[in-house]
Parts: structure tokens; sequence; C-alpha cells
């Protein structure tokens, strides 16, 4: 070590050059660097949807979707399946264990789809992944879809979804009565159109000695065309497609309505490809939507969500934070050195790990994401913990000798490798487990993981390779010892507290098991509360409610919102297009589909606006507005980004499953801050199937087409044609309307009314008399359109939402009330959704926590001979949990990710300490002497390396813990909890750790004096 020392401090310009290619080295590979919102997290669920043609008959839609469904079940490596078929599609979800490749599945399931036969006229079913680039990086609302392609055409968008308002074309509208009259069905109306070519004469006109291009064009617009169209010859005389129907242009395909302050507009999702980075390609957009503009100011937008300008905002408020505290650091360390040569070595060792760390990660391909950035931040405040120990060492032993002695810096350095190899090989076991958990947790914290475990590794070498050779250099003829004689007054502190360690051990004991007891009441979710002020109303209109019944509802909602001055804007989602939705990518069994009858109404208030006030004043306006639907307002901040809940219930007999679910229902509405979702994820709707007598028709001699006819004009039926013209094609929407006429009249029972009006269709027999349907027709009543199975068994499916941030004690009361519900015989209840997932998350990090532990253990038994120091180094540990809870409890956060993630951290971080004050009292017993003595005496010269670390890693993180302007996800929960647990595990570690290890030498000392008592007895 001498050597070394010796030869590096004489060549400082080495040492310098080799320092400015790490600072370059770190600062290219920074630029390079990708960054996105969330690390690359793939949830080992797929999903498969098809939506059903409306022209295709049920036996065919029935068929095939048992054929799909029994196809999927084949694919290889699918631990468990649920399908459900509804009226517009099925939707399935597969689920495979963690560690299967998720893109093989993808491809297996493709070619499991490939093998069914799809029914004719019908899309292929699409396949959807759950993982972080299924989320739009982007959500804009536009007053047109023009700008989509220019938008799709930009480098790093993979794809642009159009969510709204249909697009233009033709409406063709039926008339019931005319199609009777002609003896016309939807169907030929709809076959001549789709059989209609106009020949329009185009071709080559070759003769012996000329050969020409021809092509022949008319000059009516489209409309006109379409209205001249022979449907049918009646009688030698045409039926044109005027003559029955009203032409118009207008909006068609439309399935879902959209508005942005009560004003029509589309919603623009934009997807970004996996490999680009999230902050360039929202800039390019930004920039592209700024052009758009000003090119054509009648295209107006509004960003509703931008996740690079998030990240950005994110990502720049972390770096800040982190900036300020390690300022906050190299000042701490001047406050215990006083002198400027310790400080700038301290400073300097910060970038080197700090770039070093960075151009590691990106050689690995890992992002600058919101975790990794976390990580890199928490390993800031401990990358200089090495050096302090060592530095403070090499102080001590100096400002004991009085001067300058490379002997003595050598001797110290080489007294501390020991220490400082154990205290990092100890904070990389704690560490190292979570960036490798086989899971989805363990895929979000790999960066985190590591960018700790690269920057303590530097740490470890900058401390010993770096700084020696640099004190070599700066303090030889010019040492001179300013520090505090902190030594010194912790020896007289610690005697005048040592005789009452009975009584603030006891004391220490009885708070730590009150904070066990207080931790069981802090709120429990995947992520914390985020800083979003937005709000969310969903609207639920009943069951089978059409676009239009409850488009009218929201637009009562929207002429309450815009008078509201605390609203800065507003926008309307209204109707569903079958595409399955899910929260974030922890979603357990992939996500669901929104059915018809939700709508949503996203608010953001006006800058300044309290949101809880706001939603006060919502939930007084919604009480005036009509009972026939259900209005729930909830935001992020209540309960993470993910607060759905899911029972499936099991059994043989759908009946019994049916009515359990209802019942399940409406106890589970009871619960306070949960709200549950009505029968539209299992509906209970009848369909009615009239089934003729062909007998007694043909006795009665009624023409069956008539009957046939006139019955369709109950129907709605509805139908997309591409057609074309001599010069273009066009869309034409095929409308034929009910010719229900309902009372709706308070008291009336509008099934019951309808089913009585079919009863009552009258046709004409062969004698010219009435004949009514109900004389012809028997109704049955079939099974309800929804069906829904998991791995062969039927299912009942009862969601809701929790609408609170105590995930968990919403979850223990409904548990609660599960249990005092006496379930059928054979009907069993599979809790899923975010309990599911937040039981997961702690069975996750609580074993790469009981692995750290472990690691721990075997590293510290290694260190040191016996049980009695392993034991003293981690007895501290517990108390580090008091800090922890006291601060979620002062700043209202909840075990979350972040939150287990800080404590599991704190095992390592806690346990440095530790290991440095245990080694010192080794090495003062191994040279003998009075017990007590050498023991205050050890622990107070470790005091001022261990306050150092504790407080450089606590100032470091302190504007990560106490700043709530950054939506840092997991940042502030991680920071809370392991600022505190610092504070009360470094009080513990100067008091507990002495006083446990006298205890057991103590014993030990009894134990053999009482031996050698009973040896000269038994000698006598």
């Amino acid at each position: 070590m001498k050597k070394f020392i010796r030869f590096f401090s004489q060549r400082l310009v080495l040492l310098s050059v080799m320092v400015v290619l790490v600072f370059v080295w770190g600062i290219y590979s920074a630029a390079q660097m990708k960054t996105e919102y969330l690390p690359q997290i793939n949830n080992p669920t797929v999903m498969v949807t098809w939506k059903s043609p409306a022209e295709v008959d049920n036996v065919k839609i029935e068929q095939f979707n048992n054929n799909l469904i029994q196809s999927l079940k084949e694919v290889e490596g699918m631990k468990s399946i649920q399908s459900t078929i509804y009226k517009q599609g099925l939707f399935s979800s597969l689920t495979f264990s963690q560690n299967v490749d998720i893109e093989q599945a993808e491809r297996n399931i493709q070619n499991a789809i490939q093998r069914v036969n799809l029914p004719a006229d019908s899309s292929r079913p699409e396949i959807q992944r759950i993982s972080s680039d299924a989320f739009p990086f982007m959500e804009i609302s536009a007053s047109s879809a023009n700008i989509e392609k220019q938008l799709s055409e930009i480098n790093g968008v993979k794809r642009v979804d159009v969510t709204g308002n249909g697009q233009k074309g033709l409406v063709v509208q039926l008339d019931n009565q005319k199609l009777l009259d002609h003896g016309l069905r939807f169907e030929d109306v709809k076959n001549a159109l789709k059989n209609d070519r106009s020949l329009w004469p185009e071709g080559t006109i070759t003769t012996k000695n000329l050969q020409m291009l021809l092509k022949v064009e008319g000059t009516a617009n489209q409309k006109t065309e379409l209205e001249n169209t022979m449907v049918k010859t009646d009688n030698n005389k045409p039926v044109f497609l005027k003559d029955i129907a009203t032409i118009e242009e207008g909006t068609i395909n439309v399935e879902t309505k959209v508005r942005t302050n009560g004003k029509p507009s589309v919603i623009l999702d934009l997807y970004k490809t996996s490999s680009a980075d999230v902050t360039k390609v929202s800039e390019d957009v930004m920039k592209m939507l700024e052009k758009m503009n000003q090119s054509d100011p009648d295209v107006t937008f509004t960003i509703l969500s931008n996740q690079g300008q998030s990240v950005s905002h994110a990502i720049n408020g972390l770096w800040k934070e982190g900036a300020l505290g390690c300022v906050f650091s190299i000042l701490c360390v001047f406050f215990f050195f006083r002198e400027w040569r310790a400080t700038t070595a301290i400073a300097v060792t910060l970038p080197i790990c700090f770039l070093v760390t960075i151009s590691i990660l990106q050689a690995m391909g890992i992002t600058l994401n919101l975790l990794t950035v976390s990580g890199l931040i928490v390993s800031m405040g401990r990358v200089v913990d090495d050096s302090i120990v060592v530095l403070d060492n090499v102080y001590r032993k100096l400002e004991k000798n009085g001067s300058y002695s490379l002997d003595l810096l050598a001797s110290a350095v080489k007294e501390m490798i020991p220490a400082v190899v154990s205290s990092t090989l100890v904070t990389v076991a704690v560490y190292l487990p979570l960036a490798l958990t086989k899971n989805m947790v363990g895929q979000a914290l790999y960066g985190l993981g590591w960018a700790v475990t690269i920057s303590l590794f530097c740490s470890l070498v900058v401390s010993l390779l770096i700084l020696p050779p640099y004190v070599a250099r700066t303090w030889t003829g010019r040492f001179h010892a300013k520090a505090p004689k902190i030594e010194m007054w912790a020896i007289i502190l610690l005697e005048k507290v040592w005789g009452h360690r009975g009584k603030w051990f006891s004391g220490l004991v009885v708070v730590l098991i009150l904070a066990i007891i207080s931790a069981i009441f802090i709120p429990v979710n995947v992520l914390p509360r985020t800083h979003a002020q937005d709000l969310t109303i969903q609207v639920e209109a009943k069951e089978g409610a059409t676009l239009e019944q409850v488009d009218a509802d929201v637009r009562a909602l929207e002429s309450l919102l815009q008078w509201h001055k605390e609203i800065a804007g507003y926008s309307s989602t209204v109707g569903s297009i079958f595409a399955p939705a899910f929260d974030d990518v922890f979603d357990q069994g992939g996500g669901w589909i929104q059915q018809p009858n939700i709508a949503n109404v996203y608010i953001t208030p006006t800058k300044g606006v309290k949101i809880d006030q706001l939603t006060y004043l919502l939930r007084q306006d919604i009480k005036n507005l009509s009972a026939s639907s259900n209005y729930t307002i909830t935001n992020q901040q209540i309960a993470g980004d993910d607060s759905r809940i899911n029972l499936v219930l099991t059994g043989e007999n759908p009946n019994e499953l049916t009515k359990t679910a209802a019942l399940l229902r409406g106890k589970l509405q009871m619960i306070k801050g949960l709200q549950i979702y009505g029968d539209a994820d299992q509906s209970d709707q009848e369909r009615f199937t009239i089934e003729l007598d062909e007998e007694k028709i043909n006795a009665l001699g009624v023409n069956k087409q008539s009957i046939l006819a006139k019955l369709e004009t109950f129907i709605d039926k509805r139908e997309d044609i591409q057609m074309a013209d001599s010069t273009s094609s066009f869309e034409v929407e095929l409308r034929k309307p009910s010719a229900v006429s309902l009372s709706y009249s308070q008291g009336t029972d509008s099934e019951q009314e309808l089913v009585t009006q079919l009863g009552h269709v009258t046709f004409k027999d062969k004698d010219g008399k009435d004949v009514q349907l109900q004389e012809v027709g028997k109704l049955k009543v079939d099974s309800p359109i929804l069906w829904s199975e998991k791995d062969d068994q039927p299912i009942a499916v009862v969601t809701g939402n929790i609408l609170t941030s105590d995930i968990g004690g919403v979850t223990k009361e409904i548990i609660d009330t599960l249990g005092k519900i006496d379930l059928p015989k054979g009907i069993q209840i599979e809790f899923g959704g975010i309990p599911q997932q937040v039981q997961e998350m702690i069975w996750n990090i609580g074993f790469a926590g009981v692995v750290s532990i472990i690691l721990v253990l075997f590293i510290i038994s290694c260190i040191f001979k016996g049980i009695r120091g392993p034991v003293a180094v981690v007895s501290s540990l517990p108390f580090a949990l008091i800090g922890s809870v006291l601060f979620l409890f002062l700043f209202r956060q909840s075990w979350n990710l972040g939150a287990l993630v800080g404590m599991v951290m704190l095992v390592g971080i806690v346990t440095t300490n530790g290991i440095v004050l245990v080694d010192r009292l080794e090495r003062l017993q191994a040279i003998g002497g009075p017990l007590k003595k050498f023991i205050i005496e050890g622990t107070a010269s470790r005091v001022r390396p261990v306050l150092m670390t504790a407080a450089t890693t606590i100032l470091t993180l302190l504007p990560l813990a106490f700043s709530g302007k950054s939506d840092t996800l997991i940042s502030q929960s991680l920071g809370l909890v392991v600022v505190g647990g610092m504070i009360t595990s470094t009080i513990a570690s100067l008091l507990v750790i002495p006083t446990v290890y006298y205890w057991m030498w103590n014993s030990g000392l009894r134990k053999k004096a009482h031996k050698q008592i009973n040896v000269l007895s038994y000698g006598d």
C-alpha cells in the first residue's frame, strides 16, 4: 500500500488524466443514454380480442368463439386462460409464467389464431401485450383527425390511434314502411349496394395503326349516384334507393363520441417504438403540432398528457434535488473536518462514481428512467461513505501524531480495508437481489439495483486507490488538525448515558413495538400517490343503454362543468371500441373491456385550485343530475395509478354464479371507499327467440316472407359499405332504425310492453283475415348473451374501484365481508386486481429482503469471529423502523413499492455503520483492557465517521424526501423511509450496538469466571 501511494502521489498528472478520461467518458455516455418513463417491464399476460361482425349470424359467431377459445387453450406455456363472450365479441386473457419468453408466447398465440377459420367479412383477432410501451406517451385532443398521418410519420412514433366521432361519409336511412310497401328487406338493399358497380368504360382502343387509352368519367356527385342506385325492379318499374331511404352527408362508423370543453373533437393516442427516446420523440411531436398550427390555424389541439414532458420534468427535478443533496453532503464533510483539502477529496468522489456508473449503465443498455435516477440519487448519499471512513481514520492517526507521515497514511488505509470492503459487499448484497428478482418488480428495479451496485464498487475503488495518493500529495507538509474534538465530547456523553443503559434501551424497545403496531395501520398500495391534479368522473348508465342515452347524461354533466371557474378544461369520451383497457403495467390477469354504457370525463382544474375543494363542489352538483346513471369522482392522488379489484367466482352452476355475484355486489357496495360496478361485466340481459309454427302458418296460408319482413322492422341494423364512383371511393353507412314505439310512462315495464307489441303484430291469412304473431309463434327466453369461463369452468366476475389511498384497509373490509357470506356449495372466490398486486409486491420485495439479510449475515460472519460481532452489527437494524414509520405517518404516505425498497436499502446502509463500529471494538478488544473503557473509547472514536456517513446520506436524500412537486413515482416515499430510518438507526448504532456488545462480552466473561471458580473449587 505504501509503494502504491508513493507511486501515484508522485504521478499526479497521470492520475489527473485518468480522472479527465472518466469525466469525458461519463459525459458522452450520459448524452447517449435513452430516457423513458419506466424501464422495460413485461406483464406475463397476453390479451386477445375479436369483434364479431354484425352481419354474421349468432350460430357462426358462437362456433368461431368456441373454436378460437379451444385453439388458445393449446398454446404452449400457458398457465391460465379466462375468456368472456360479450355482445360485441370475444375477450380472452392468457397468463404465462414470469420466466416465459413473452414475445415467443405472442407468436404462439398468433399461430393458434391462424389455425381457426374466420367468418366471412370479419377482421382477425387482435393481440395485445401489457408492457411499458403499451401505454401512449402522448394524448392529444384535436378538432380534426387529419393530423394523424403527419404525426405517424415522425421518427420514433409507432402508431397513432384515433378515438371519437367516426368519419365523413354518406348516411343512408331506410324507411321501414317503404321497405314493406316494396317487399324489400335490409339484406336486399345491402346486396344491391355491394353489387352496384357502375361500369364506367375504361381501357385501350387498338386498331391496325393506332393504340389509345380511353377512360369515361361522370359528372354527378356521389350522393346523386347513390340516390339513383336501382335496388330492384317491381312490375317492370325500377325501385331506386331514393324511393325507400333518405341520403345525407354525415358522420359514420360512430362507436365513440369525444368532446373537449363541450365541442366535438377526437382523441389521438401516440405510441412510441421500443427504441425511441420518449423525451426526444415528444419534442418532435410538439414541433410538428406548432408547425401544423401555423400552416392551418383552424386546426386546434389540446395536450391532455405528455409522458415525455413528465419524464423530463421529473428527471430534471430529481437531478436538482440530487445536486442539492450533494451540496448539503459536501458542506457536512466540511463541517466535520474544517479543512478544504479533505472536503475536496470527498467532493471529487461524487462525480467520478456518478459518471463511471452512468457509463457502465449505458453500456449495459439500461435506460435513464425515474427508477434508475432514484437509484443514482440514493447511491450518491452512499458513495462517499467509504471515502469518509478511510479519510477519518487517516485524519485521526495523523492528528494523534501531530504531523503527516506516509507510514501512518499507509497503515491507516490498510487498517480500514476490511471494514470498507465488507461494508460495500454488504450493501451490494442488499441491492443486487432487487435487480436479479425474476418478476415484474425485479424488472422495474433492475436499473435501480445495478445503479447502486456499480456506484458502490466505484466508491470502493476511489476510497482505496485514488483518495490515498490525493491525500499524500495535498497533506505532505501541510497537515493541520482543525476538526472539532468530537471524540472527546462523545466520551463524556457516553459515560453519562452508560449508567442508564437499561432504562433507555427498554424505552427504545417500547417505541419500536409501538412503531410496529403503527405500521399495520399505514395504508398499503403498489404505487404511491402521484402529484397529478386531474380529476376523472365516470358516468355509468344502465346496462344496455344506447350511445345516445349515455351521451345525453354526459352532456348534462358538461353543462354543469362549463360554469365552474375552478375548471381549466374538460374532455369527455363516450362509448366503447371493444379494446382492452388497463391501468398500469403491473395489472394482474390483464385488462378489461370497457362497456358501451360507461363514459369518462377528464377534468383539469385551474392552477392553484385545491383538488379536495373542487371534488366537493362537483359532488354537490352531481346530486342534481339524472338518477338513471351513477357518477363517480376519482383522481390519481387517491390510490396511485391502479385501484381496480376483481372477484372471480367459479362453480359448476352458471345460474348460482349469477345470483351469488348479484349478492356480492349488494354487500360490497356498502363498504366505504369502494365503488362496485354494475352488472355490465356479467350481464343478465336475456335474449328472446320467436319460434314460428310452420304447420299453423301453412294451414292459415300466411305468407312467411311477410312475417319475416314485418318482424325485421323491429330490429336495428347497420352496415358499413365502401363504394366507388368513376373517380374515387367513398364510405356509406346503411342504417335501418327500429320501428318500435314505447310509452316509457312511469310504472310501465318497457320490456313487457315490447313483448306485447310483438305478440300483437298482425298478418293476413289466405282469407284476408288478421292473424296475430302470438297465434303462429312462441316466445322463448335464452340464456344471457355474455358468458365467461376460466380454465374450462364457468365464472362470474364482480369488479370495482377502491376510492381511498388505504388499499390494505379496504381489502381487509372486503375479505371480512366475504367471510360473512354463506356461499352456495361448490362456489369459490378468487381475489384479484390491486389487492393481488399488493400481495405479490410485498412477497417479492420481502423475499428479496430475506435473501439480502441472509447474505449480509453470511458476509458479517466471514468478517467477525464468533457470534458476538455479527449480533452486535445487526442489533440496530430493527430500530430503523421507528423513523421510517414516523416519517410515512407525518407525510401521509403509504407502504408502497418505493417505501418497501427503502426498507430493504436500510438493511445495507445501517449494517455499514454497524460494521465500522464493531470493527473498531473488535480491534480494541484484541489489544485488551477494561471492557467498559475500550467500548466507550472505541465507540467515541467512530462517532465522527458514523455521524458523517449518516448525515451525508440523509442530506443527499433530504430534498428528495421532502419535495412534493416532482412526479417522482417512488422517490419521495423511498427518501422518507431512508431518511427517517437513518436518523433513528444512527442513534441506535451509537447506543444499542455498544450496549449489546458489552452485554454479550460481559456475559461471556462472567461464565468464564464462574467456570474458573468451579475449577478452583474442584481442585481444592
